[in-house]
């Protein structure tokens, strides 16, 4: 079974420190990051540089001072936060706010959409905003393997410009408030944050292509209130909030309009009551094609290369399992509520698990 990538993704200001502190803890706890991300403006990048890399950078003391393996981490690891003018050397202004949402959000969306990873989240650095939004993303997006923490310094070492990790070896350090302290004595730990996963680690039902961050948690919002189905007729496509699915065959959509007619009418469809299943397809169908009312049943069913019986099933079943797929594709797992449901063994019931007042079919 292959391994999976692991990866610590931070926020970053103008403390680099919180790299270091959080690579010493979490070797502590025997988790090594395969590669680290950096997520910072400009001005962090520069810090980053200056302190945490090349060959006398504290990064590279701490992995050699305790002998730990190979984690990927320079220059090309730091993402720098970006507006429509270019890289922000800090985040200051509201829209500079909301473009550090969008990036950071998108990043952690990106980087859980590969099941073969495998994050921990850091939200120590960086604005207060930051680590917010990191962390919601994380609970938009994150697996059952991902992970977030904050790294908890001693007071005395807490924010000092030469501290970076606790030394093997004895070092004096000059704190403001308790003199000169022995920094390798230094605390060092990590408070893991639990948090809710909302999505199961399904990213397509939020922040699509072009979306921005508060525009996602408007969508959101709609998804788990009470989400109204409006399906429109006369164009084929059928909403669900905000969201609307557009890509449903004629077919399709006429099973999912006939299933929603049901639904309001209170009723349920048994595999016994094929016929008038076909019927309320077949008019839906002929309605959304604009069919002669010459064309009959038997003569729709034959062109379409299905009969009564468990051709028709069978068929009704592809349909239900594409209806099903387009639905997750739009709205991830949270798309599963508005899917065509079965119950039953022999007898089976289909049905729309859906409340009557929700639906509003719209025929103009």
């Amino acid at each position: 079974m292959k391994m999976k990538e692991k990866i610590l993704v931070v926020v970053s200001g103008m403390t680099p420190q919180i790299i270091t502190e959080t690579v010493f803890a979490l070797a502590q706890k025997q988790w090594i990051p395969n590669r680290i991300v950096a997520l910072t403006t400009l001005a962090g990048a520069e810090k980053i540089k200056s302190r945490l890399l090349g060959e006398n950078g504290y990064f590279r003391r701490l992995r050699q001072e305790y002998d730990l393996p190979d984690i990927h981490f320079d220059e090309h690891s730091i993402e720098i936060i970006r507006d429509e003018d270019g890289s922000l050397e800090d985040i200051r202004t509201p829209e500079q706010n909301n473009a550090a949402a969008d990036m950071i959000v998108r990043w952690i969306r990106d980087l859980c959409a590969d099941k073969n990873t495998e994050l921990h989240i850091s939200i120590a650095g960086g604005r207060k905003s930051m680590g917010f939004y990191i962390g919601y993303a994380l609970s938009l997006f994150g697996r059952k393997q991902d992970k977030m923490s904050h790294v908890l310094v001693e007071e005395a070492f807490e924010t000092h410009p030469e501290f970076f990790y606790p030394p093997k070896n004895e070092l004096f350090l000059n704190t403001s408030k308790h003199g000169m302290m022995n920094a390798s004595k230094a605390q060092v730990m990590l408070a893991e944050i639990p948090f809710v996963r909302m999505g199961g680690g399904k990213v397509d039902w939020t922040l699509t292509e072009g979306q921005t961050f508060s525009q996602a948690v408007m969508c959101i919002q709609e998804m788990l209130d009470d989400t109204q189905v409006v399906i429109d007729v006369e164009k084929g496509h059928i909403h669900f909030g905000t969201v609307c699915v557009e890509n449903l065959t004629p077919r399709e959509f006429s099973v999912y309009l006939t299933m929603a007619q049901l639904c309001i009418d209170g009723r349920k469809i048994k595999q016994e009551e094929e016929e008038e299943l076909a019927c309320l397809v077949w008019a839906n169908y002929k309605n959304r094609r604009k069919k002669s009312d010459e064309i009959t049943l038997e003569k729709w069913l034959e062109d379409d290369g299905v009969k009564l019986g468990s051709f028709f099933w069978a068929r009704f079943g592809e349909d239900r399992s594409n209806i099903a797929k387009k639905f997750r594709k739009v709205m991830g797992e949270y798309g599963k509520q508005f899917t065509i449901h079965a119950e039953g063994k022999r007898n089976k019931l289909y049905y729309l698990p859906l409340e009557p007042s929700s639906i509003d079919i719209q025929n103009k």
